[in-house]
């Protein structure tokens, strides 16, 4: 088993509010330098990182966190375990809403908003990685929403979900 680092990248703008929207996180499943798809991933996520707070200000969040969950470089890649450990920080952190999000993945169509729309949402049909992708392609990936509530009910992610 690859050792697993859940870390929490506070980007507390504004103030929290007793009305305040319920907290935003959105979960990074993380490793750099491992195999040719891990190269430069630090960078990636600096990257990431600022531009999602541009971009989440730019819509109006004024209540969100980034949680980062990373693997060590033994092993392959498990997203399925990074996002459930990613989940349990962010419930800790008292988030209500979760954006599971790819590293290499930002949004470029401008409703893609981040608001939570009372089910959960694939939200990675246009982004900067790919061309536009099918709505009925099956595959979820890249950037899904969902509830607390939504989480618990399907029961997280597998974790045998290894890449």
């Amino acid at each position: 088993m690859a050792a697993c680092l859940v870390s929490t990248l506070c980007m507390e703008v504004g103030k929290d509010h007793n009305d305040s929207p319920p907290l935003l996180c959105i979960l990074v499943p993380f490793r750099d330098g491992c195999g040719w798809q891990g190269k430069g991933r630090t960078a990636q996520l600096d990257h990431f990182v600022h531009n999602m707070t541009a971009w989440l200000q730019a819509r109006g969040h004024n209540n969100f966190r980034f949680v980062v969950a990373e693997q060590s470089q033994k092993g392959l890649f498990n997203k399925g375990i990074l996002f459930n450990l990613g989940a349990l920080k962010a419930f800790s952190m008292g988030c209500e809403h979760l954006v599971f999000h790819d590293v290499d993945q930002l949004p470029t169509h401008p409703q893609n908003d981040y608001r939570y729309t009372g089910e959960p949402l694939h939200m990675c049909v246009w982004t900067t990685q790919n061309r536009p992708k099918s709505l009925t392609q099956p595959h979820v990936g890249g950037a899904v929403m969902m509830s607390r509530y939504d989480y618990v009910q399907v029961n997280g992610f597998s974790n045998r979900y290894w890449r």
